[in-house]
C-alpha cells in the first residue's frame, strides 16, 4: 500500500505486524542524515581526521581518499567500509581518542531537524505504548525528542525472550556523552575488531538479533544494504539459517535495483525514489507515523474519502481501501454507517473487472464514452496492462494471475480456517455449505448493504454465483429493508438467484442419466430424473449494450437497456436416448411439463423465443441442423418425437395428451396442436375444419407455423369434407389482422401476399379450392400486380436460419455480348448477392479469367473518358488468371497503365502493385523499358499519394508489425518485384549493381516515412546478397537504418533482417555483431517474436570458430556478459537451440554441439542475478534430456543453480525421463532436485514423491543421505 501517489509501497504484512505491536525499527546512519544533518560517512571521516590531525601518507588517510575515488568512478557505494577505515585509525591512535573525535563530529547543531526521528518513534510505538526501536547511531537525537524514553545500550541489552522487555531505545554499537565528548559504557563499536567481537566471537549482537527475527518482523531504515551492521549481521544470520522471512529494507532506487541489493541478504527491499532528499520516503513515514498514532482516524478518513466512489480517488488511494479490506477489522470498519461506500468499489475489489476489456456503454443506437476500466478501478499495485486498439474486437485483455483480489483468500484468511470452514465427509457439513472465512463473509454483509444500487447487481450479473450465504443476506435486505428498492433491482437479483441455482453441469447429469440407463433400465425414479436434467431454466448475464463500467442508474427500459439480460437455456443432450414404449407415456408428459415451464419462462423474459421455433416437420435446408438440435427447436421437436411414439402404441394416451395440452398459447402448443392435427388417430376428418378455424388469427397466420401448418392441409385435404374445406377457404381468405399503427395500404398489400403465397402453394399441392376462393385469389393477385405465383411455391419453407458458404457465380455470357461502353456498367448492376443469399454474382471476375482482352478493353475505354473504377481493375488486375498472361499481354498491361495520370493511377495502386509483383515474374530483356516506366510510375505516384499507399494491415494501437505491414502494402509489392528484375541475376561478388536498378532502389527508399520502412524491410530480408554482391552501397544505404535516430527505420530493418532467419555470412557477421549484441540486450517491444532467431543467430555466432586463428565470432567474455545482460527469455531460448542442436540426428552438428553444450555451460554466467527460476529450471530441464550425458551437464549446472518457485517448475522431460536417468543416475539426480526444489513442499512438481523412492531404491546407500533424508523430511511435513 502506498501513503503517497509516488511513494513507497508498503506490504500490507508490515503495515498490519506494525499494528499488532510485532515490528521493530532498526535506524541507521541515513535517519540521523535525512533532517538532522549529520554527516554521511565520508563527511565524519574528514572530521575525525581532522580532529586526531592523521597525516595524510598514512593508510587510513589514503583508504578514505581511496574510497572516495571508487565511490564517484565506480557508483558502487561500500566498497570500502567504514570499519576498515576505523580498524587502520586504531593503529595509530588510543580508541578513546578515536571515540572523543567521533562523537565531536556527531553533535547536532543547536535547534537541528528532529522530525525524522520523532516519525521513527511514532512509528516504533505499540497500541500498548512500548517503543521498539534498535539504533546503531551514536548519536543521542532519539532521546533529545523528549519523550524520556529507556535506553539500552551494551553490555546490558534487553532480552527479546522476555515479555513486554524492550521498551525503549537499543543503541547498539554505542552512546556517546551527553555533551558528545565521548562514548558511554563500552564505548562504539566501530572498527573491524570491535565488529568482530561483536558480531562473531563474543557475537552478542548477533544473538540479540537472532532472537529479535524469531519473535519480531524487522525494518531498516535508513542503510545501506553494504553498511557494516548490515554486512556484518544479515550474511552471518541467513548463512545460519537461509532466507529471512521477516525483515525488510527501505531502499532508493527501482525495483530491480533495490531488490538486488539486498536478496542476496535475505531482505525484502522496499524501494521509493530518492529525489528531492528521499522526500518520498520521508513523507510517506510521516504519513504512516500519523496513521500509527490513531489508526481510527486514519480508516475514518480513508474509508470516508472512499464514500466519493473509486474511480474519484486515485490508485493509490484504491490501494488504501484495497489494504483495508484485506482484514476482517478492516471490512467490518468498511461496513458501518448510515452511509457506505458504495457498490461501484465491486469493480476495484474484483481483479477480472478492473482489467477488463474496455468498451463503449449505451443501447441499441445508442453509443456511449469509450471506457477502459483499468483507469476507473486500477491499483496502483497493479501491472498496467497495454491498451487495446478500440476497433479491434478481437483483442483480449486477461487479468494477471497474481493480482490482488478482494474475493480471493489471503494469508490471514488461510490462518483463520476453522472447522466450519471445510466440507464435512459426514454430519451436518456434508450437506451443507461450509462456512465462509470471517473476512470474505463480512464483504458479504457490504454487498447486502449496497444490494440496491444498480453497480451491485451489474457486477453480479458477472459472476457464476455467490455463495448461498451472501444470497441469503442480501434476499434478507430485499424482503426487510425499510429502505425504498427499486423494483427492477429486486426483480434482477431474484432472477439472478433463480439462474445460480442451476450451475451444475447438465453436460455431465446426461451421460450419467444414460450410464444408470444402460445398467439398470428404467424406472421412475429415472422419469424424475430426465425431467430434472432436460429442465429449462433462466439464464442471466450482464446486459449486452453494458460495456464495462456499471450504470449509475437503473436502466431506463424504453431506450432498451436493461440490468440484466435474461434468457431461457435449455440442455443439449447430444445423442437421443430411446424410451421403451412402457414408459412412453409417463416420458412424454414429462417432457410436456418441461415445455410448459419454457413457456411461463420464456413469457416472463418477454417471449422473444418464442417465435423461432423450427418446423417440426424437418425441411431439406443445407446447415439448418444447428437450430433444430439446440435450444427450445430441439426441445418440441423431441416431444413430437416421443408423441408420434406415443400414437403408435396407444391412440387414447395420445388423444388425452393431445386434449392436455393449452388452447390459450399461439406458440409452442400451438404449433404442437397444428402439427398433431395431421394424425387421424388424434384429430378425425370431420373435426379436423373445426379445428382449423378454431385457431386464433395469431397462430393461423404465424409465418413460422406455416410450413407445419401448409403440410397438414395438403396431407389431409383430400379426404376432408366440403363443410371442412370451407372452413378453412373462409378462414383463409379473411387473411391476417392489421397490425398496431401498420398504414391501410401496407395492411392491404401485406395480407394479399400472405393469402395469395397460402392458396397458390396449396395449389400446387393439388389442394381443389372452390370456384369462391380461386375468384378471390384472382381479384387480390389484380391489387398486388408484383406478386408472383414462384412466391407461392415457397409458402412452406422453413424460416430456419442456415449456414454455408458464400460461392461465386462468375457467368459472363451477357458480358461477352455487351457493347463495349456498357460492359462495366451492366457488370456492376448485375454484381452483388443473388437470391439465394449464399450465392454472389460477379460476372466480370468471369469475364476477366475467361476472356481477359475484352475485358482489358472495357476498362481501357472507360479509363479514355476518365474513369477508374477501382472495383473492376481489382477483379481484373488480381485474377488468377493473370499469373497465366502471355508476356505480350503482360507487356501491354503495363504500357498502358504507365501511360495514366498520377492522380488516376493513385485510385488503383493498390490491385496496380499486386499484379506488378506476380507479372514481373514473366519479365525477359525486352521488356525492361516498361518496367523501367511503370517503376518510375509508381514511385511517383506513392510521392504524390503517400497515403494510398498505406498497407493493407491495419495497426490500430498495436505495436508495428513491420513485415506483415510492408509484404502487405503497394511499397513493399514494389519491392518484392524488383527481385525478378533479370539484372540483377548472376552477379558476382564485389561486382555492384546495374546503375538502372539501384535507382529504383534508392527511389524507393527516398519515399517518406513509413513507405521508406515497407522498402528497408524488403531489402533488409536480401541484406546477405546486398553485402555480398555491393557492400559499398549497402553500407551508405542500408545499413545507416541500423545505427540512425529512427527507431522505427531501426525497427523495420531489424524486422526483414530477422525475417529471413538466415544466419549471414562470415563478413556481414562481424560487421553486425555489435549490432546484434546490442539488439539481444535491448530489444524493442515490436521485435519480441524475433527474439528466438537473435538468440540462434548470437549462439551460431558463439559456436563460430575460424580455423586459422582460432577465435570466436562472439568471445567467451562477450557471450556471459551478454547472458548476463538479457533476460529470462532470452537466456532460456539460448539453452533451447543449444540443445536442440546437440540433439540433431545430423552428424556433423551434433558432433559439434555436443562438445560445445559443455563449454557453454563453462561459460554461463554465475551470478546470482542469472540464477532465476526460470533459468534454473531450464538448466534442469536440458540435463534431464541429456541421456548418457546426465552426469557431466548436472555437474556443470549445479554451480548455477538456484531454487525453482512453484510457477517455473514445469519439468515435463524430467517425469518423462524419470525412469531411465533416475535409476541410472540417482546420485546425480539427488544432487539435482536438492539444488532446486524450494522449501515449500506444497510447491513441487508432481510426481516427486515417486522419485525420490525410485533414487532411494536405485542406490540404498543415498537412504541414509542427509540430502535424500531432508527431502524426505519435507516432503512428509507439507
Amino acid at each position: 500500500m502506498r501513503f503517497l501517489a509516488d511513494g513507497p509501497s508498503i506490504p500490507d504484512d508490515l503495515l498490519l505486524a506494525r499494528d499488532q505491536g510485532r515490528v521493530i525499527f532498526f535506524c541507521g546512519a541515513g535517519v540521523s542524515r535525512a533532517r538532522a544533518k549529520l554527516p554521511d560517512f565520508f563527511g565524519l571521516a574528514r572530521k575525525v581526521v581532522s580532529k586526531l590531525g592523521v597525516d595524510q601518507n598514512s593508510p587510513a588517510y589514503k583508504l578514505i581518499q581511496e574510497a572516495q575515488e571508487i565511490d564517484r568512478r565506480v557508483g558502487v557505494p561500500g566498497v570500502i567500509s567504514a570499519d576498515r577505515v576505523f580498524g587502520l585509525l586504531e593503529r595509530d591512535f588510543a580508541s578513546r581518542d578515536i571515540e572523543e573525535a567521533v562523537a565531536s563530529a556527531l553533535k547536532p547543531s543547536a535547534g537541528c531537524d528532529l522530525t525524522a526521528h520523532r516519525i521513527l518513534l511514532d512509528l516504533a510505538t505499540t497500541p500498548e505504548g512500548a517503543v521498539q526501536l534498535v539504533t546503531t547511531n551514536f548519536d543521542r537525537l532519539f532521546d533529545d525528542c523528549g519523550r524520556k524514553l529507556p535506553t539500552w545500550q551494551p553490555p546490558r541489552l534487553p532480552n527479546p525472550l522476555h515479555q513486554n522487555e524492550i521498551n525503549g531505545v537499543v543503541y547498539l554499537h554505542g552512546q556517546s556523552t551527553p555533551n558528545y565528548t565521548g562514548a558511554e559504557g563500552d564505548g562504539f563499536v566501530l572498527s573491524s575488531s570491535e565488529f568482530g567481537r561483536a558480531y562473531l566471537s563474543d557475537g552478542w549482537a548477533t544473538t540479540f538479533i537472532r532472537e529479535i527475527l524469531n519473535k519480531y518482523v524487522v525494518v531498516f531504515v535508513g542503510y545501506t544494504a553494504d553498511d557494516p551492521p548490515v554486512q556484518y549481521l544479515l550474511e552471518a544470520l541467513r548463512k545460519a539459517s537461509g532466507k529471512l522471512e521477516n525483515a525488510y529494507a527501505f531502499q532508493s532506487g527501482d525495483y530491480d535495483g533495490a531488490t538486488a541489493r539486498w536478496q542476496h541478504k535475505g531482505v525484502e527491499a522496499i524501494p521509493y525514489s530518492p529525489d528531492n532528499e528521499h522526500a518520498a520516503l520521508w513523507q510517506s513515514l510521516e504519513a504512516w507515523a500519523e496513521r500509527a498514532r490513531d489508526p481510527h482516524d486514519w480508516y475514518a478518513k480513508v474509508i470516508d474519502a472512499s464514500k466519493k466512489g473509486p474511480a474519484a480517488v486515485q490508485p493509490h488511494e484504491r490501494g488504501q481501501v484495497a489494504h483495508i479490506i484485506s482484514t476482517y477489522e478492516g471490512v467490518k470498519k468498511f461496513c458501518v454507517g448510515e452511509v457506505l461506500p458504495p457498490a461501484e468499489w465491486l469493480c476495484v475489489f474484483d481483479k477480472y473487472r478492473r482489467f477488463a476489456k474496455p468498451g463503449s456503454s449505451g443501447s441499441l443506437g445508442h453509443k456511449g464514452p469509450y471506457v477502459d476500466p483499468f483507469d476507473l478501478y486500477g491499483l496502483d499495485s497493479d501491472t498496467t496492462p497495454s491498451k487495446p486498439d478500440p476497433e479491434d474486437h478481437y483483442a483480449k485483455r486477461e487479468a494477471p494471475t497474481n493480482a490482488w483480489d478482494a474475493f480471493e483468500l489471503n494469508r490471514l484468511d488461510r490462518s483463520s480456517i476453522r472447522d466450519e470452514n471445510l466440507a464435512g465427509f459426514r454430519g451436518h457439513w456434508a450437506n451443507h455449505s461450509p462456512r465462509l472465512v470471517p473476512r470474505i463473509a463480512q464483504l458479504g454483509v457490504w454487498l447486502a448493504k449496497v444490494c440496491d444500487q444498480p453497480a451491485a447487481v451489474w457486477w453480479a450479473a458477472h459472476q457464476l454465483s455467490l455463495n448461498p450465504s451472501i444470497q441469503e443476506h442480501i434476499s434478507w435486505e430485499l424482503e426487510r429493508s425499510n429502505r425504498p428498492i427499486h423494483k427492477d433491482i429486486r426483480n434482477a437479483w431474484r432472477s439472478l438467484f433463480e439462474a445460480w441455482n442451476y450451475v451444475e453441469d447438465s453436460h455431465r447429469d446426461w451421460y450419467a442419466l444414460q450410464t444408470v440407463i444402460k445398467t439398470d433400465g428404467w424406472s421412475s425414479a429415472v422419469t424424475r430424473r430426465l425431467e430434472e436434467v432436460l429442465r429449462p431454466r433462466l439464464s442471466a448475464e450482464p446486459d449486452f449494450w453494458g460495456g464495462p463500467k456499471p450504470p449509475a442508474l437503473v436502466p431506463d427500459r424504453e431506450n432498451g437497456a436493461r440490468l440484466l439480460r435474461m434468457d431461457v437455456k435449455y440442455p443439449e443432450t447430444h445423442e437421443a436416448v430411446t424410451v421403451p414404449d412402457k414408459w412412453c407415456a409417463i416420458v412424454v408428459r414429462v417432457l410436456r411439463q418441461n415445455l410448459e415451464l419454457a413457456l411461463a419462462l420464456e413469457h416472463e423474459i418477454g417471449g422473444y423465443g418464442l417465435n423461432n421455433i423450427s418446423p417440426i416437420v424437418q425441411d431439406s435446408i443445407e446447415g439448418a441442423d444447428y437450430h433444430r438440435t439446440h435450444g427450445l427447436s430441439a426441445a418440441v421437436i423431441r416431444f413430437a418425437e416421443l408423441f408420434s411414439q406415443l400414437s403408435k402404441i396407444n391412440r387414447a394416451a395420445a388423444k388425452r395428451e393431445y386434449l392436455s395440452w393449452p388452447t390459450d398459447d399461439d406458440t409452442i402448443f400451438a404449433r404442437l396442436r397444428i402439427w398433431a392435427s395431421g394424425k387421424r388417430s388424434v384429430v378425425s376428418d370431420d373435426d379436423f375444419g373445426k379445428f382449423i378455424a378454431s385457431l386464433s388469427d395469431d397462430a393461423f397466420w404465424n409465418s413460422y407455423h406455416q410450413r407445419d401448418l401448409l403440410l397438414v392441409l395438403a396431407n389431409r385435404w383430400k379426404k376432408l369434407s366440403g363443410k371442412s374445406r370451407k372452413l378453412i377457404e373462409e378462414k383463409l381468405v379473411i387473411g391476417p389482422k392489421r397490425w398496431r399503427r401498420e398504414k391501410i395500404a401496407a395492411f392491404d398489400s401485406r395480407r394479399a401476399w400472405s393469402i395469395l403465397n397460402r392458396i397458390q402453394w396449396l395449389q400446387n399441392s393439388e389442394c381443389k379450392l372452390s370456384a369462391s376462393t380461386r375468384r378471390q385469389a384472382k381479384l387480390l393477385r389484380a391489387a398486388v400486380p408484383d406478386w408472383k405465383e414462384d412466391y407461392g411455391g415457397k409458402a412452406a419453407e422453413s424460416l430456419e436460419g442456415r449456414t454455408g458458404w458464400v460461392r461465386t457465380n462468375t457467368s459472363h455470357e451477357e458480358l461477352a455480348e455487351t457493347p463495349l461502353s456498357l460492359v462495366l456498367p451492366r457488370a456492376k448492376e448485375r454484381s452483388g448477392r443473388a437470391d439465394d443469399f449464399l450465392v454472389e454474382n460477379d460476372p466480370f471476375s468471369g469475364l476477366a479469367a475467361q476472356r481477359p482482352a475484352r475485358a482489358f478493353a472495357a476498362l481501357t475505354y472507360a479509363a479514355k473518358r476518365g474513369s477508374f473504377p477501382n472495383w473492376a481493375w481489382q477483379r481484373f488486375l488480381n485474377s488468377e488468371a493473370r499469373k497465366n498472361d502471355k508476356a505480350r499481354l503482360a507487356w501491354l498491361i503495363a504500357e498502358r497503365l504507365a501511360r495514366y495520370p498520377n492522380a488516376q493511377l493513385a485510385t488503383i495502386l493498390r490491385p496496380a502493385t499486386d499484379w506488378l509483383q506476380d507479372a514481373s515474374a514473366k519479365l525477359n530483356k525486352d521488356c525492361l523499358p516498361v518496367f523501367d516506366r511503370i517503376l518510375r510510375k509508381l514511385a511517383g505516384v506513392l510521392r504524390e499519394s503517400p497515403n494510398e499507399g498505406r498497407s493493407g494491415i491495419v495497426r490500430g494501437s498495436k505495436e508495428p508489425d513491420w513485415t506483415m505491414e510492408a509484404i502487405n502494402s503497394p511499397t513493399g509489392k514494389i519491392a518484392q518485384a524488383l527481385f525478378n528484375d533479370p539484372r540483377k541475376d548472376n552477379l558476382n561478388r564485389n561486382q555492384g549493381f546495374p546503375s538502372e536498378w539501384l535507382i529504383h532502389a534508392e527511389a524507393l527508399l527516398a519515399l517518406p516515412n513509413g513507405l521508406r520502412r515497407h522498402a528497408i524491410v524488403i531489402l533488409f530480408h536480401n541484406l546477405n546478397w546486398f553485402f555480398a554482391v555491393d557492400p559499398k552501397w549497402t553500407e551508405q544505404y542500408l545499413l545507416p537504418a541500423l545505427q540512425g535516430n529512427d527507431t522505427d527505420d531501426r525497427d523495420a530493418a531489424w524486422s526483414g533482417f530477422l525475417w529471413g532467419a538466415s544466419i549471414p555470412n562470415r563478413e556481414l557477421y562481424m560487421r553486425l555483431k555489435n549490432d546484434m549484441l546490442e539488439f539481444a540486450a535491448n530489444p524493442l517491444p515490436s521485435r519480441r517474436s524475433y527474439g528466438e532467431i537473435i538468440a540462434g543467430m548470437i549462439l551460431a555466432g558463439w559456436g563460430t570458430v575460424d580455423n586459422v586463428t582460432g577465435e570466436r565470432c562472439i568471445s567467451n567474455d562477450e557471450m556471459r556478459s551478454l547472458l548476463l545482460t538479457v533476460d529470462d527469455e532470452f537466456r532460456s531460448r539460448v539453452l533451447w537451440q543449444a540443445q536442440r542442436w546437440s540433439d540433431e540426428k545430423n552428424e556433423n552438428s551434433h558432433g559439434r554441439w555436443g562438445g560445445q553444450l559443455s563449454e557453454l555451460l563453462q561459460i554461463w554466467p554465475r551470478q546470482l542475478s542469472a540464477r532465476s527460476p526460470n533459468t534454473s529450471a531450464r538448466l534442469c530441464e536440458l540435463a534431464f534430456s541429456s541421456g548418457d550425458e546426465f552426469p557431466t551437464i548436472t555437474a556443470l549446472i549445479l554451480p548455477l543453480l538456484g531454487k525453482i518457485e512453484r510457477d517455473h517448475l514445469i519439468l515435463p522431460e524430467l517425469r518423462r525421463s524419470g525412469d531411465n536417468i533416475v535409476s541410472r543416475y540417482p546420485e546425480q539426480a539427488l544432487a539435482l532436485l536438492h539444488a532446486v526444489l524450494p522449501d515449500n513442499a506444497l510447491a513441487w512438481p508432481y510426481g516427486m514423491e515417486g522419485m525420490l523412492k525410485q533414487i532411494g531404491e536405485a542406490s540404498s546407500a543415498l537412504n541414509s543421505d542427509d540430502r535424500l533424508v531432508s527431502l524426505k523430511r519435507r516432503w512428509n511435513a507439507r
